[in-house]
């Protein structure tokens, strides 16, 4: 196990420039630390304070900072839940890599050793909201089971994912975002998307009666895209803290702005 500091540069998924993450090992009972630049005092500490927003990815809000992106790297640093874990971000924007949140595993087990798996909490909150092309429910459970589908992907069929105290899930951190092809001619005429390369993700094509891979090589799973919608909800949940709620969550066609009004929902109840 290494004490030393990791530093993983790339671009950032809307930033041309390069972004740069250094994670180092905390002091005794700091918990989790994260730092702008070269403040000395954490941009927040444990659990994310501020505002959030959705642009293809979580922007986080706070004493008048933003910072893109960081979901990938939340979902990793929740598989070390009771780590003391230093984070420090440069540029912005947090490195988009190969899309996953592997890369950031990898970093966080040479630094903090084998993962002892996700931590859950227990959550009474009952939530259901409906818009035009989905839904989202949840209600309390005895851990936390997710129930993902997109009417976009093999016909709206779900794919369940069940989490208990102790968990590693591979499928969780190997699988990478994803966009269709009109999806990113659209972003790229919006101006978003201005570090995006091809290997930073998966590229997906329309086939007479699927998805293809027109970028990417071949399906890390069969159901990668559903895998990575699931990192996607995870990284957000963890910025409420390294703990996930024990809840029965079925989403249909969701994304990051839905996620937040979860987290939002979450967060009264638990505090």
């Amino acid at each position: 196990m290494s004490s030393t500091t990791v530093s993983i540069s790339g671009q950032g998924l809307n930033s041309p420039h390069l972004c740069r993450v250094d994670l180092s090992r905390g002091e005794a009972g700091t918990g989790l630390q994260i730092f702008l630049e070269d403040q000395s005092v954490p941009w927040w500490a444990n659990a994310f304070p501020g505002e959030v927003s959705a642009q293809r990815t979580t922007i986080l809000h706070h004493q008048g900072q933003n910072l893109r992106g960081m979901e990938h790297l939340s979902v990793a640093l929740a598989a070390w839940p009771r780590a003391d874990a230093v984070v420090r971000i440069f540029g912005g924007d947090i490195p988009i890599l190969d899309g996953s949140a592997q890369p950031w595993v990898n970093a966080l087990t040479q630094i903090l050793g084998k993962s002892p798996g996700f931590a859950l909490q227990k959550c009474n909150l009952e939530y259901e909201e409906h818009w035009p092309s989905g839904y989202i429910k949840a209600k309390p459970y005895h851990k936390l089971c997710i129930n993902l589908s997109l009417g976009m992907w093999k016909g709206g069929a779900p794919m369940v994912c069940e989490i208990n105290p102790g968990d590693f899930i591979p499928e969780i951190f190997l699988a990478r975002t994803f966009i269709t092809e009109k999806e990113w001619e659209g972003a790229l005429k919006s101006g978003l998307l201005q570090g995006a390369q091809e290997d930073c993700g998966i590229l997906l094509k329309a086939e007479k009666d699927h998805w293809g891979l027109a970028v990417g090589g071949a399906f890390r799973h069969p159901d990668e895209p559903l895998w990575h919608k699931c990192a996607d909800l995870l990284g957000d949940l963890s910025f409420l803290g390294r703990q996930f709620p024990r809840l029965h969550i079925e989403i249909h066609n969701g994304g990051h702005a839905i996620h937040h009004k979860l987290m939002q929902r979450i967060r009264n109840v638990i505090t």
